[in-house]
């Protein structure tokens, strides 16, 4: 799957349906469009390890238990709710959920 940044998509991309629309315009309107995808926020992400460890570090002290231990819990809890540890619910790149994001 071929990923774009929508700014980039709007520019490089030709919609599937652009035809339907009244609007002459013939390329990608990114997430102004319901078969826009984000992609996922990966867990190697550096913002989302990040927030993984400063929960495990939070739970550690509230818990005292072994951070390995930990681990799980506080994955799950930063994936539940990303922005209640600042970093975004989905990453900057996307695709179309309809044309696979080929160009």
């Amino acid at each position: 799957m071929h990923s774009l940044t929508p700014e980039d998509a709007a520019k490089t991309w030709e919609c599937p349906v652009a035809r339907t629309f009244a609007d002459p315009s013939k390329m990608c309107r990114g997430p102004k469009c319901a078969a826009w995808r984000f992609l996922p926020l990966m867990a190697d992400d550096p913002a989302f390890k990040s927030a993984v460890a400063r929960e495990i570090e939070e739970m550690h002290k509230a818990t005292g238990k072994g951070k390995a231990a930990l681990h799980k819990a506080a994955v799950a809890r930063v994936a539940a709710d990303p922005s209640l540890y600042s970093i975004p619910g989905h990453h900057e790149r996307g695709y179309c959920g309809l044309g696979g994001g080929v160009s």
